[in-house]
């Protein structure tokens, strides 16, 4: 889906220096342009965060909506998940603030951010009034805490936008995979697993083995549907109707098969977790 260039803290970090030595070089020239501001400034800043602006499924500037039409629209599976509205630096972000707001609430674009190049926000737009994420201030914020903030649009993580967390360095996380429960399933009979956490961070309270089951259809859905039905054994474990399907769960729109033992569930998830190129090996548990 993303770009096959590895995205490092690094990187981003030496992304966002040069960007900074930019708008101190250039910044006479960088406050008369709109389009300066953009080439020099917001595109080195995207695609360090992933966003291959040579692919149009993933980004479309001037963006064309019934209500005006944005600098920027990220694509998630072919529909806009952040509107990008841009100013040349140091211009009025205020007064685009309410220009994005219609373009996103009409849309139904649920992220909107707002830029110069140098001060960037973003606002949740699922929220009452627009949420703001996070401003962020590249010439005066420190790197660390300007890459950190950033990492909330970094594409590999799409479709979820959260908060940056308080450190850059991820918790530890339990050691013990699916995969080790899966080769080993007589062991866990009787334990019920509290917590399960995938390997890019996300997490979910857990309390019998169908909620990790759950829990993967959820943080993988928008990628899921483009796939449905999907079959396991000449079995229908998840569509978006529930014909057919035995024991039908309702999962965010779609419907899942509900399992009871830990092998089926497990095996549920592996079929899953495949389909979009993850493994159970990417899955953590927690008793």
């Amino acid at each position: 889906m993303w770009s096959e260039k590895i995205i490092t803290m690094q990187s981003l970090l030496d992304t966002i220096k040069k960007v900074r030595d930019k708008i101190s070089a250039y910044e006479a020239d960088l406050k008369r342009s709109e389009a300066l501001t953009r080439y020099v400034l917001i595109d080195p800043i995207l695609r360090a965060l992933g966003w291959d602006l040579e692919r149009p499924e993933l980004v479309r500037p001037e963006f064309a909506t019934e209500t005006g039409t944005p600098d920027y629209a990220l694509l998630i599976n072919g529909r806009p998940h952040v509107m990008i509205e841009v100013k040349s630096l140091k211009g009025n972000l205020e007064a685009a603030k309410d220009k994005g707001f219609n373009y996103c609430w009409k849309n139904r674009v649920p992220y909107y951010v707002i830029t110069d190049g140098e001060t960037w926000e973003l606002y949740d737009m699922s929220k009452m009034g627009g949420e703001r994420i996070f401003s962020i201030n590249i010439s005066k914020d420190n790197p660390g805490h300007v890459a950190r903030q950033l990492l909330a649009l970094w594409l590999p993580a799409m479709p979820i936008i959260r908060p940056s967390p308080k450190s850059v360095i991820p918790p530890p996380r339990p050691k013990l995979t699916l995969d080790n429960v899966f080769r080993n399933v007589k062991a866990y009979k009787g334990k019920r697993p509290k917590r399960v956490f995938l390997s890019d961070g996300r997490e979910a309270r857990v309390n019998y083995w169908y909620d990790v089951l759950v829990a993967i259809v959820k943080w993988f859905a928008p990628e899921l549907e483009a796939r449905l039905p999907i079959k396991l054994a000449k079995r229908v474990i998840l569509s978006k109707s529930k014909i057919g399907i035995e024991r039908p769960i309702p999962i965010d729109g779609l419907w899942l098969h509900k399992c009871y033992s830990i092998k089926s569930c497990l095996r549920y998830s592996r079929r899953i977790l495949k389909l979009v190129g993850k493994s159970l090996q990417d899955v953590y548990i927690e008793f």
